[in-house]
């Protein structure tokens, strides 16, 4: 955890503040859709074809493990040029904000895979728990594969990120696609639209109307959590400084 030290301090709070807000939105929206929409009719939008992808279990791995890689992302984003990182946690807002303007209006589901047969692993156990955890409803976009591919687009084409950074983030962002279908959490039409509404709300967050208003809202609230917890410390020991 040294490196954490060399990071400058607002930077990380700036870190903390996005990376808190993007994982409140993420609850506010998607478990708020869920309740709304408890008893309402849901489409399925599943054709043929999505029966011919097989079940992978082991690909569960991939749907729960990338959440640890997009908050290296979410930090790796957050130390970088702050118009951009602002651009980046605007962008995962505003998806998150219609994927449920989606799930309201059309709001989606598919019959979760059935588990009786399998030999017992680890991985049918994990299986077992995302079923309780993660019913397949609200599927139509796929937030996985929106926060998926806009970590991607976070770092894709920028030369301050090396080369690996951005290989393993495109990896990343195709196998959580595939891991959606083959954990049978999702169908196929869901992947596309989960990449097209990346792709949009990334670039409405670069619009400088739509930006700004939300970079000096966040710099606000830094500003303020620094001035509470840091400053305030600080000016206490000047007196007795030498």
């Amino acid at each position: 955890m040294n490196f954490l030290k060399k990071i400058p301090r607002e930077k990380l709070l700036y870190f903390v503040v996005s990376a808190v807000i993007a994982i409140l939105t993420n609850r506010l929206f998607y478990d708020g859709a869920r309740l709304i929409n408890q008893n309402r009719a849901m489409h399925d939008l599943s054709i043929p074809l999505d029966e011919k992808i097989p079940f992978l279990p082991w690909t569960v791995s991939v749907y729960f493990g990338c959440a640890v890689f997009w908050g290296m992302i979410y930090l790796l984003v957050a130390l970088r040029d702050r118009r951009e990182s602002d651009r980046f946690f605007l962008g995962l807002m505003l998806g998150r904000i219609l994927c449920f303007a989606f799930y309201l209006i059309y709001p989606t589901r598919c019959d979760p895979v059935s588990l009786e047969g399998y030999p017992p692993s680890v991985w049918m156990w994990v299986m077992r728990f995302l079923h309780t955890v993660d019913s397949p409803e609200n599927l139509f976009p796929s937030l996985h594969c929106l926060l998926a591919w806009a970590c991607w687009i976070g770092v894709r084409f920028k030369k301050e990120y090396s080369i690996w950074w951005r290989i393993a983030a495109f990896v990343m962002a195709v196998a959580v696609c595939l891991s959606t279908l083959t954990t049978k959490q999702h169908v196929l039409a869901d992947v596309p639209g989960g990449i097209l509404a990346a792709e949009l709300t990334y670039f409405i967050a670069g619009r400088r109307r739509v930006l700004a208003p939300y970079s000096k809202a966040i710099s606000k609230i830094v500003a303020k959590i620094d001035g509470l917890f840091f400053k305030k410390s600080g000016e206490e020991r000047t007196p007795g400084a030498k």
